[in-house]
């Protein structure tokens, strides 16, 4: 596991999602064709079960080089508002920080007083259990009903009183079992692009580039002259790991066409004709 920049970012407007939620407390929502990683490779959200397992991130070593200013005061502040049930959100700036002030800060919120687990808003607890894992901790959130606790273990909570900034490296993934899906209805859906690896981190899961993943479309820059007659045929290929779903009328690329400032290398009328009278092609159909 390692740090990438996106390269892409892709907006789909509304679409149907679904939300599925872990043995331990992951959840992710996201449409029914998002690849997530199984131990049968990738697949599709629509194509698993309860029961199937998902790899999860036990830690994410990754931290940022902006220090804050008072750690603990800010935890303090955070708890507060946290127990409070004002706070959606951890700030921002935590995760900006190095790894000692990270480790301040959640030793804080997650302090011996509250063994019985941190009770807030669902996202406040995610950023929380994001936090854990970059510190190489495994928290768990537990759901009773309309509360949501992020439970912590006493190993843990020792390691963090005795002023530890995480705990040894350890395995990076592990295999979390889905408890739910369901209907979410209808979200706002974006895509990212990870080069290289083409998968990453969505609340703790590791999921693949969804938009990127379905199908790689490979249309070579074709030069036309004047004396051009007949039909144009584009190939695509999947390139991706999972199968590629094409539907009809719905189109799969962007045909642009442009006057180069440059004369064509290759002139289709020397050629006699070899890259024309295509007029009596028969055109697959779809």
């Amino acid at each position: 596991m390692r740090k990438a920049r996106v390269s892409a970012f892709a907006v789909h407007g509304v679409k149907p999602v679904w939300r599925l939620v872990t043995q331990s407390g992951l959840t992710l929502t996201a449409t029914a064709n998002h690849p997530l990683l199984t131990p049968r490779g990738w697949a599709p959200l629509a194509d698993l079960a309860i029961g199937d397992e998902l790899a999860a991130a036990v830690s994410a070593p990754f931290f940022g080089i902006e220090p804050l200013a008072a750690p603990e005061r800010l935890a303090r502040l955070v708890r507060a508002q946290l127990q409070a049930g004002t706070m959606t959100a951890i700030p921002e700036a935590v995760f900006r920080a190095p790894r000692s002030d990270v480790a301040r800060f959640f030793a804080a919120v997650v302090d011996r007083h509250w063994a019985e687990g941190v009770r807030a808003a669902a996202t406040a607890l995610d950023d929380l259990r994001h936090l854990a894992a970059r510190l190489g901790y495994r928290c768990r959130t537990v759901t009773e009903g309309r509360d949501v606790r992020l439970l912590v273990g006493a190993e843990v909570r020792a390691a963090l009183a005795n002023g530890t900034d995480g705990a040894p490296p350890r395995a990076t993934i592990e295999w979390d079992r889905i408890s739910a899906i369901e209907p979410a209805g209808e979200a706002p859906v974006y895509d990212i692009e990870v080069p290289g690896v083409h998968n990453f981190l969505a609340n703790g899961l590791i999921v693949h580039n969804s938009t990127y993943a379905r199908c790689g479309i490979i249309v070579n820059v074709t030069p036309f002259e004047p004396e051009w007659e007949g039909h144009v045929t584009l190939e695509f290929s999947n390139t991706s790991p999972l199968p590629a779903k094409i539907y009809a009328n719905e189109g799969v690329a962007q045909v642009i066409f442009f006057e180069a400032d440059e004369s064509c290398e290759t002139s289709y009328k020397d050629r006699g004709g070899k890259y024309q009278g295509q007029k009596g092609v028969t055109l697959p159909k779809t």
